[in-house]
């Protein structure tokens, strides 16, 4: 994304737990390592959210 110039970007996660961590980290202190690369990816960009996207949706 970051080569590409890309800056509004639209992740879909399967599970709650990853958008729950990205809201109160402190309250999921374990899950927080596997969100980090997704907060490093994503750092400058202008314009991303990340939503909730069922098995059966990708």
């Amino acid at each position: 994304m970051k080569s590409l110039h890309v800056q509004k970007v639209t992740f879909g996660a399967n599970t709650m737990e990853i958008i729950k961590v990205l809201h109160k980290p402190k309250d999921c202190p374990s899950l927080v390592s596997h969100i980090f690369p997704l907060l490093s990816m994503a750092d400058g960009m202008e314009d991303w959210f990340i939503l909730f996207e069922p098995n059966g949706c990708n």
